[in-house]
């Protein structure tokens, strides 16, 4: 990211990405007794993105929430179209985060106090951010101490790159 390649953008049915995912992160939320949900709008738009590129967006945002989610509790992927673009969400149900934490939470190597007893290095949503930004979108993260913790990408449809492939939809 940092050296400006080129994404690989080829029509990409994101559902089917988060789908690859989730199914790749059962073992690890299984340990946990967290429940992984996907709840997809049928026939979503297929724009052109980098598939790889997505895939590790919803990797870092799963794990996220398997890691500091609460034992037993839920994390749901919701895709949907609104107002000419994609919306994707990452829910937990976990303890949440600290509100004057929020605003630092994209920020390389950043860790909350919640964060600095696991591993890890502070990068993954940073380059989240990144990816989403390098494809025309914004994330934006709202929590409730106690509530949960939603992560919500807007991906607008007419982003460079993303003419004509609009109406191009999933099955």
């Amino acid at each position: 990211l940092e050296a400006g390649q080129p994404l690989q953008r080829r029509p990409t049915n994101l559902a089917a990405v988060a789908e690859e995912t989730v199914l790749s992160l059962l073992e690890k939320a299984d340990v946990r007794q967290i429940t992984l949900n996907l709840n997809a709008a049928p026939a979503l738009p297929r724009p052109p993105l980098d598939r790889d590129a997505w895939k590790q967006v919803f990797l870092y945002l799963l794990d996220n929430g398997i890691k500091y989610g609460r034992v037993g509790g839920n994390v749901t992927v919701g895709l949907s179209q609104e107002a000419g673009a994609l919306q994707i969400s990452v829910a937990d149900d976990g303890p949440g985060i600290p509100a004057d934490e929020v605003p630092h939470l994209f920020s390389e190597f950043f860790r909350g106090e919640n964060q600095r007893q696991s591993s890890g290095s502070g990068l993954g949503l940073a380059i989240v951010r990144r990816i989403v930004e390098r494809h025309g979108g914004t994330i934006r993260c709202e929590s409730t101490p106690g509530v949960g913790t939603t992560f919500t990408i807007n991906l607008p449809l007419d982003a460079p790159g993303a003419a004509g492939y609009s109406r191009l939809q999933s099955a």
